[in-house]
């Protein structure tokens, strides 16, 4: 069983409103279990890599190691954010959403709540 012990571990996902007309980019420390949120307009990689950057400044960068995102074609411009961030970029193998399962659940109650 992997033991979640260290800060800045963050998996992130994206959510959609019914009408596909708003988004929320969602990022959740496995440990910590604090989630940070960005509302976008769509779901362009531009936009995700400025969502992703604006919701981790108020982070401090030793609490951002590693970010693990699903397969969607909103992460392709994880290198640059990689770069920005300082941190490590790995994706769940596809249909493996538990991969991610803190994420999972949080993002998912927090915006239906």
């Amino acid at each position: 069983m992997e033991e979640k012990t260290r800060v800045g571990d963050w998996e992130g996902d994206t959510v959609e409103r019914a009408g596909k007309n708003a988004y929320i980019a969602t990022f959740v420390d496995k440990t910590s279990k604090l989630l940070v949120a960005k509302v976008m307009p769509n779901k362009a990689a531009a936009t995700l890599n400025s969502a992703a950057i604006r919701a981790f400044r108020a982070i401090p960068d030793d609490f951002i190691k590693t970010i693990t995102f699903d397969n969607g074609k909103e992460f392709s411009g994880h290198k640059a954010l990689a770069l920005v961030l300082e941190c490590n970029i790995y994706f769940a193998h596809p249909y493996h959403s538990w991969e991610r399962g803190q994420n999972e659940h949080t993002s998912h109650q927090a915006v239906s709540a």
